[in-house]
């Protein structure tokens, strides 16, 4: 099964929360270039991506989009 990340529901999360890109960042332990990126979907691994989900509140599991045989992807966690 083909799976990617639901990014967007950190960006809507972080904008809930008020928090921009650098309290992202001091809260992951990452640069906020870092989190821009993976905000912009740039290459990043799966823990840098687990650090900055639960900077917001979230867990690498709630950002899982898994694709069914048609192509139509269902997504798991907030929205």
């Amino acid at each position: 099964m083909d799976f990617e990340y639901n990014i967007e529901a950190i960006g809507r999360k972080a904008a809930s929360l008020g928090l921009n890109k650098a309290a992202i960042a001091r809260r992951a332990g990452v640069t906020p270039t870092t989190v821009a990126n993976v905000l912009r979907r740039k290459h990043s691994s799966p823990g840098t991506v687990k650090k900055i989900a639960e900077a917001v509140g979230l867990q690498l599991g709630d950002l899982v989009v898994s694709s069914d045989a048609a192509g139509n992807a269902s997504r798991r966690g907030p929205d």
